[in-house]
């Protein structure tokens, strides 16, 4: 029998609100084991970028920084062009010749 089940976005966001509290800490760990400071702009995508507490808190942190977190990118472009160039990686480093300035996967 399928499950149905009504999730307004105020459940969802008290379910995963220890999950939306790591998100600064992985974006610090992130800075730290690059030994990169927090650039002017930063472009991030992703299902849970979608979601408006996760964008909200990166906001937060990045305002710390002097960051602006940009939303203008189309978020399904950038997650089409970050598995091509991860599998390009995957299989063939010298095959990738995306520019930095496009796309940086991690």
């Amino acid at each position: 029998e399928d499950l149905q089940l009504t999730l307004t976005r105020e459940d969802l966001e008290r379910e995963c609100e220890e999950l939306f509290q790591g998100v600064p800490r992985l974006i610090e760990r992130l800075l730290l084991e690059t030994r990169c400071s927090c650039p002017a702009d930063v472009v991030v995508v992703g299902g849970a970028m979608r979601i408006p507490r996760v964008q909200k808190m990166l906001q937060s942190f990045l305002d710390l920084h002097g960051s602006v977190l940009r939303k203008t990118v189309d978020m399904d472009r950038g997650i089409s062009l970050g598995t091509a160039t991860v599998a390009a990686v995957l299989v063939d480093v010298a095959s990738v010749r995306l520019p930095l300035t496009e796309i940086a996967p991690f």
